[in-house]
């Protein structure tokens, strides 16, 4: 080891028994104006994110007040914040440190089975309307598969309905057995189709922790996040079904069953063999009275639909929850032992220029 190699070793330890002892804040790698905040206000004006002045850099970031932040923050505001730093690779380390520091508060466990679809309650405040309602009495896709799958709504067991890249169809994902997480649009389209029918489901639970339902929203974001680095969002179709009338439910799905379109006749034909509806009137009653169950919902947060996670993008997300491998929950030896991992590349070289003069 030369003399500068010893020689920063030094001053690094230094640095990080201060962090050790007053925290990341006060060694002033966060927010506040502390030594090693100064000495890097070139990397901060350079590493801004985005174009949202509320979102973080990584320069911005504290584990301290990231933990803070999961606990307290708004689904929405926590991705606004934290969303476009994941794929930074000091992060990302960071991010996904639980798996290290033996803390079985990060972990759930996963089984696959079936609940009724009365029985599950959405998370998110907003579900579309057409995306709820129009696959069940007019072509919107593959004429033919929207039949065999009406057919299999209008069985009734242990459903599983198609999503993007999976046509035989995937579980929602739930939490609790009662919380939806994931595939809400697949849900309030087999409530309106069939509100006594159960659902294929994927169900999560915490283990040796309680969490609220908008605290494990953001679990799974950040279990995406750490696959994908990123956070993807998606939004809703047209109005929202979540407190529409049965009146509007049951003008539309009429209109939809247009006498005028060959098609229409297809869809009567499945229900007058599955539940002996004989015309459009008599259906849309029947679909409007299932639909009662999402319009009159009470959703478990106010999160809209673009806050929501999408785990059809992340492979692996459950595998890295069931690991305990996301790092949501404070614990002494992930901030000590990342520490040395948020000192920037700027303020090493500014040690390393001041000892090779």
């Amino acid at each position: 080891m030369n003399i500068f190699e010893s020689t920063f070793e030094k001053h690094k330890q230094l640095v990080l028994e201060k962090m050790s002892q007053a925290d990341l804040k006060s060694a002033g790698l966060v927010q506040d104006k502390g030594t090693l905040r100064k000495m890097d206000k070139v990397a901060q004006k350079k590493s801004s994110v985005g174009k949202d002045p509320n979102a973080k850099s990584i320069d911005d970031f504290s584990p301290n007040q990231f933990w803070h932040d999961f606990k307290e923050m708004p689904v929405s505001q926590f991705i606004t914040q934290y969303g476009s730093v994941f794929n930074d690779p000091k992060i990302k380390d960071f991010l996904t440190a639980g798996g290290d520091d033996g803390d079985k508060k990060e972990m759930f466990t996963v089984t696959h089975g079936t609940l009724p679809v009365s029985s599950l309650v959405p998370s998110q405040n907003e579900i579309g309307f057409s995306n709820s309602l129009d696959d069940l009495c007019k072509t919107t896709f593959d004429i033919n598969r929207q039949l065999q799958e009406l057919k299999k709504i209008l069985k009734g067991s242990a459903v599983a309905l198609a999503a993007p890249g999976a046509p035989d169809g995937v579980p929602i994902i739930v939490f609790s057995k009662k919380y939806i997480i994931d595939g809400h649009h697949r849900w309030s389209k087999l409530c309106c189709g069939n509100k006594d029918a159960t659902a294929d489901v994927l169900n999560f639970e915490t283990v040796g922790s309680s969490m609220s339902v908008e605290q494990v929203l953001k679990a799974f974001h950040l279990a995406i996040a750490s696959r994908i680095g990123k956070i993807p969002v998606s939004s809703k179709s047209g109005a929202n079904l979540i407190g529409a009338s049965t009146e509007q439910v049951k003008s539309h799905v009429k209109k939809s069953l247009d006498p005028k379109n060959p098609d229409t006749q297809k869809f009567i034909t499945i229900y007058k063999t599955f539940k002996n509806l004989k015309d459009a009137e008599q259906i849309s009653n029947y679909i409007a009275n299932n639909a009662s169950i999402v319009a009159g919902a009470s959703p478990a947060t106010n999160t809209p639909r673009s806050g929501m996670p999408q785990t059809d993008e992340a492979p692996g997300y459950a595998d890295a929850l069931k690991k305990g491998d996301i790092n949501f929950a404070a614990d002494s030896k992930t901030k000590n032992a990342v520490a040395e991992n948020f000192i920037s590349e700027s303020t090493f070289n500014k040690f390393k220029n001041l000892y090779t003069k």
